[in-house]
């Protein structure tokens, strides 16, 4: 049997300084140096994601942020819209209040005198009940239905022209003339116009001078 020889096998110069490193960092000497391959670092040929999961983070916190913004501003403008709502309708029916308060008031006294009118008329013999009485009292009553329309800017108005003026006047009915001077002229004023200081409410109804259809006109209308 041949026995190993004892002659001691110098290691490796490299085995023997990593050796030598580490006895060192043991003893607390030196630190141990890690190569730079060491556990942590990116293995070549491989992505690095960790700039990528950076900025998707970043943009992440933007939208939420912008988000919360936009929500913060959508509840204010909500709020402003309900209060202005609000603030509207106790405008509306304030500003409606003292426009037609005065105005029922009024009709309410105008239904008053038509009744004491009616109980009047009413114990009144047919003797006392002539046209000329009767047409008085419609006057009357038309002249308080104007006043009325007066305490609120309302005014009643007749074209002082004899010419038909198709902006202030509406021809209700025609009437036919053989004057051609008449032509376009008013016949008959029927209904007075009324308006509100520029705004025309209505116009003043009028019966309108046409000219008479002659005899071989009114063949041709009356001919299929």
């Amino acid at each position: 049997m041949e026995l190993q020889s004892d002659e001691w096998v110098s290691p490796p110069a490299e085995t023997s300084q990593e050796q030598s490193e580490l006895e060192q960092a043991v003893a607390g000497d030196q630190p141990l140096s890690v190569e730079a391959d060491a556990v942590g670092s990116v293995p070549e040929g491989q992505p690095d994601w960790e700039p990528l999961a950076v900025r998707v983070e970043g943009g992440l916190a933007e939208l939420r942020e912008l988000f919360a913004t936009r929500l913060a501003y959508d509840q204010f403008k909500e709020q402003q819209i309900d209060r202005l709502h609000s603030e509207l309708q106790i405008y509306k029916e304030g500003f409606l209040r003292r426009v037609l308060q005065p105005l029922v008031m009024g009709l309410i006294r105008l239904h008053d005198d038509l009744s004491r009118h009616a109980e009047a008329v009413a114990a009144r013999g047919p003797e006392e009940l002539s046209r000329e009485r009767v047409l008085s009292d419609l006057d009357g009553f038309r002249e308080d239905v104007e006043i009325l329309l007066e305490q609120h800017g309302v005014t009643r108005y007749q074209v002082g022209t004899e010419a038909f003026d198709s902006r202030r006047q509406i021809a209700a009915r025609t009437r036919p003339t053989s004057d051609a001077a008449q032509v376009g002229c008013v016949a008959e004023r029927l209904r007075p116009g009324f308006e509100l200081a520029e705004f025309q409410l209505q116009k003043e109804r009028v019966v309108v001078f046409v000219a008479q259809p002659t005899q071989n006109e009114t063949v041709e209308k009356e001919t299929p």
